[in-house]
């Protein structure tokens, strides 16, 4: 009791000293907010009714209740009155997991594509090989030579044996034709394409990726146009390549609005396809509006990360900064390529693969081991796992780089996604300060998941509850591409979690992840992920009180009616809110 006496008076002298430093500077910024229903994502005090905050130029100075926020009036004779009439206030969104750049970004803002089919039957098993060539050829036949095909595919697709390069370039022989599946794994292109973008017929597999063959017959050996993992990274990057600098600026302006609209107050983005020096530059010339953490994407274990002293991401307030460093170590169940304990419920013998050698795994943890400590974030280790075999494999070469819990904590390795992951694996995670950050869209998928892996895996699907059972980080980003969905549909789908209900978490559970478990993710609680005294000014106010819903999928009507991000409206419905002069 006598620690916390000596606290809570360090606390009031530091409050006190706050003040008057604030009092003392030139012409701030200042803008009040009460009569607002406050979610902190403290659980030291999660809710306040009547509540209010002050906000000095960027920062919160102080949280408590109306009567408490107002009573700076008498500090601030210039302060904003913003009278929030009992609307709900939360903590910005932190998107931990978004890919603003893939394929279908090129025929938008690239100029030099179309896009032949739709995407309607996302997230079935999509269209036929041949009703794929029907839309290829009739595209084609009004489509400049040369000018790049898109279209949309499925499982349907990817499961056809027939399909090859020399069907698609039966029905569009001038035009280079790529084919994308609508979940990220799984490409097949035509022979125009493996030419344009500078690909032999005998091109060798990439670390982390492969390419189909033909098995027999004339061609045997030779690329039959199927294109997977890191196969496909470097088609990603042949089409930045291809985009200009201003291009890419408004693909990530347009996508930073929408997202500030949507809500998020920081994106924690992939631009996977994009080299680290060129992203960095892109997102420098940008007005992203919001927070922006950028992560590196290498195509090679050996290729570099540099961060920019510009791009610092110990810098406290930072609106753009980088770090992490991220690699996809398997694939998804979709197309069977989750690496998994158990073999696939659909297919018997199959367990699927990592992308790597497990001499290439121990490598990625031996380059994020190598970091001195002071440069954690920068090189914070990021894996796409969705495989409990994965899970085996990575914690087992984790621990002979370095067997001491503390030492990775300190580093906070993350799991991207962590589709399975069984009990046992949960408690290595959580002891070994793994943070797992999670995409509750996904949890809508409960028949595919039951398809793929059958009762014995789907025991460890999507486990959210053991996880913040066991103590680790829970984190939440949409994994959207290109697209913004919003937050809401994830705390929709995580309070229901309809692909493992016992795994279900409560609103509060979901929003704190969302909040302050995504800013755990980046190192960054310190500074953000609650609403609190000395806390950056990101936060959003709703149109409706999601806390009082008459069932959980109410939630999805839920609009943001103010983003504000460093303490300045980025967003706001107008209209919406009331405000007033001191």
């Amino acid at each position: 009791m006598h620690f916390k006496r000596i606290i809570a008076v360090c606390a009031v002298i530091f409050s006190l000293a706050l003040h008057a430093k604030v009092k003392s500077i030139a012409n701030p910024t200042v803008k009040i907010f009460h009569n607002a229903k406050i979610f902190t994502s403290d659980t030291n005090q999660l809710l306040i009714n009547d509540g209010g905050i002050v906000v000095v130029n960027n920062y919160i100075l102080a949280v408590g209740t109306s009567q408490q926020a107002l009573s700076y009036t008498n500090i601030f004779s210039e302060a904003e009155i913003i009278d929030l009439e009992g609307k709900v206030m939360l903590p910005g969104f932190n998107d931990s997991h978004v890919h603003p750049f893939d394929y279908f970004s090129y025929p938008q803002y690239g100029g030099n594509g179309v896009i032949a089919n739709d995407n309607s039957f996302i997230p079935g098993p999509g269209p036929s090989f041949q009703e794929v060539l029907d839309d290829i050829e009739a595209t084609a036949q009004v489509t400049p030579a040369g000018k790049w095909i898109f279209a949309f595919i499925g499982t349907q697709i990817l499961e056809d044996t027939s399909v090859s390069r020399l069907a698609i370039d039966a029905v569009a022989p001038n035009n280079p034709v790529v084919l994308a599946s609508w979940f990220g794994h799984g490409t097949i292109v035509n022979t125009n394409t493996i030419n344009t973008i500078g690909l032999s017929l005998m091109e060798a597999d990439p670390p982390g990726g492969f390419y189909g063959r033909f098995e027999s017959g004339p061609l045997a050996g030779q690329l039959n146009g199927v294109v997977k993992e890191y196969a496909e990274h470097a088609i990603r990057r042949y089409f930045a390549s291809q985009m200009t600098d201003q291009q890419l600026i408004s693909l990530f302006e347009d996508y930073a609005l929408l997202a500030a609209q949507s809500g998020y107050t920081t994106l924690q983005e992939f631009a996977v396809g994009i080299p680290q020096e060129r992203h960095l530059d892109i997102i420098r010339q940008a007005n992203t509006v919001l927070r922006v953490r950028a992560h590196c994407f290498p195509m090679a274990l050996d290729e570099e990360c540099a961060v920019p002293s510009d791009f610092s991401p110990a810098v406290p307030g930072s609106k753009k900064y980088a770090g992490g460093v991220k690699w996809i170590d398997d694939g998804t169940p979709i197309e069977r390529f989750t690496f998994l304990r158990n073999e696939y419920e659909d297919a018997p013998g199959v367990f699927g693969m990592p992308n790597f050698t497990p001499d290439e795994i121990k490598q990625q943890f031996e380059r994020a081991a190598s970091t001195p400590l002071y440069l954690k974030r920068r090189n914070q280790l990021m894996v796409h796992q969705t495989g409990d075999a994965l899970a085996d494999l990575m914690f087992m070469k984790q621990q002979e780089v370095n067997a001491d819990p503390s030492f990775w904590a300190d580093r906070r390795p993350r799991l991207e996604h962590a589709l399975v992951l069984q009990p046992d694996q949960i408690q290595v995670a959580a002891q070994y300060g793994w943070t797992i950050v999670t995409n509750p869209i996904f949890f809508s998928l409960p028949d595919l998941w039951n398809a793929r892996l059958g009762p014995v895996q789907e025991a460890g699907l999507w486990p959210v509850k053991s996880i913040l059972d066991a103590g680790a980080t829970l984190a939440m980003g949409s994994d959207a591409v290109t697209v913004v969905r919003g937050p809401f549909i994830d705390l929709f789908f995580a309070q229901i979690n309809p692909s493992n209900p016992a795994e279900a978490i409560s609103l509060e559970e979901a929003i704190i992840a969302y909040t302050l478990g995504s800013a755990k993710a980046e190192f960054k609680e310190h500074v953000k992920g609650t609403i609190g005294t000395l806390k950056l000014a990101d936060f959003v106010v709703l149109n409706q009180d999601i806390f009082n819903l008459p069932s959980p999928d109410a939630i999805l009507g839920t609009q943001v009616l103010l983003t504000v991000v460093n303490g300045e409206v980025v967003h706001e419905v107008p209209g919406s809110i009331k405000r007033t002069k001191n």
